[in-house]
């Protein structure tokens, strides 16, 4: 806003545009030769990027913090040599008579996750002696159209992509602060622009 007033000064100045341009260079010029190489590297990641660049051990532990703050008990994150594709388990007690037995998958992905890792984990849910009723994979990437086809087709699967994941971050605010932005209401100070 600053260089628009300035810009805005200069025209009302001198009526000549070229003039105009040959300053607004100059500006321009000025602005990025002091501008701080700092101003650029403060800006924080946003809860996506951190969260891909954790460790993947790092990553299901997180997973588990988060279902532990949406009310799941007994949570137990497997070994990663033996895990079969389970990343951990979890119970969540829908009420005093009725204990609902989870398995979770953790995916870090940039991109989607590919369909046949879907399909995997569906397998292992299926063959393994533990019985579930839940099988929950959240991922920070997507998933594709034909992982969501089988999501709707089998009622034991809970898909979790990276934008469902920031917000079940945010609604707990775990790991995240809120922050409250005001901006001014232009039609609360227009009864003030006038008045003299």
């Amino acid at each position: 806003m600053k260089w628009v007033k300035v810009f805005q000064d200069l025209r009302e100045d001198k009526p000549n545009n070229s003039t105009v341009d040959v300053e607004a260079e100059k500006i321009i010029q000025l602005q990025e030769e002091n501008e701080p190489e700092s101003s650029k590297s403060n800006l924080k990641p946003s809860l996506i990027e951190v969260l891909q660049n954790l460790s993947a051990t790092g990553f299901e532990h997180l997973c588990g913090r988060l279902l532990r703050e949406y009310d799941f008990e007994n949570i137990e994150i497997t070994q990663r040599s033996h895990d079969g594709g389970i990343d951990g388990y979890a119970t969540l007690k829908l009420n005093p008579f009725v204990n609902l037995s989870v398995f979770f998958q953790c995916k870090r992905y940039a991109g989607t996750v590919p369909t046949e890792k879907v399909q995997a984990f569906i397998g292992v849910m299926e063959t393994n002696k533990r019985s579930v009723e839940k099988g929950l994979i959240l991922t920070t990437g997507s998933f594709a159209k034909a992982a969501l086809d089988i999501e709707k087709n089998n009622v034991k699967l809970e898909l979790i992509d990276g934008d469902k994941l920031v917000e079940m971050f945010e609604k707990v605010e775990l790991g995240v602060t809120p922050k409250t932005i005001y901006e001014p209401n232009m039609t609360f100070f227009e009864q003030y622009r006038e008045k003299k």
